[in-house]
């Protein structure tokens, strides 16, 4: 999860944001593509896939279950049927 810092740039926290619009969801994470100073992390969330960004330097380890606090004011879906985000 991330904030942004006074310059615009996204600010890593290992806390989440102190805010009542989050939900806590227990995940497994599946893949782990590494893309520059950051990491694209696939999770399995009741047998769908969920994607999240994390700083290269947060470990995130293959195949064991972890507990994402997803801030719901900066949550995209997209709806398959509809092809629409």
């Amino acid at each position: 999860m991330f904030d942004r810092a006074p310059d615009g740039s996204p600010q890593y926290l290992s806390e989440p944001i102190p805010d009542d619009n989050f939900a806590e969801i227990k995940v497994t994470s599946e893949l782990n593509e590494y893309v520059g100073h950051e990491q694209i992390v696939t999770f399995n969330y009741q047998g769908q896939e969920i994607l999240g960004k994390f700083s290269s330097s947060i470990e995130v380890e293959s195949g064991k279950e972890i507990t994402l606090y997803v801030d719901l004011n900066n949550i995209c879906f997209f709806d398959q049927a509809q092809n629409s985000i």
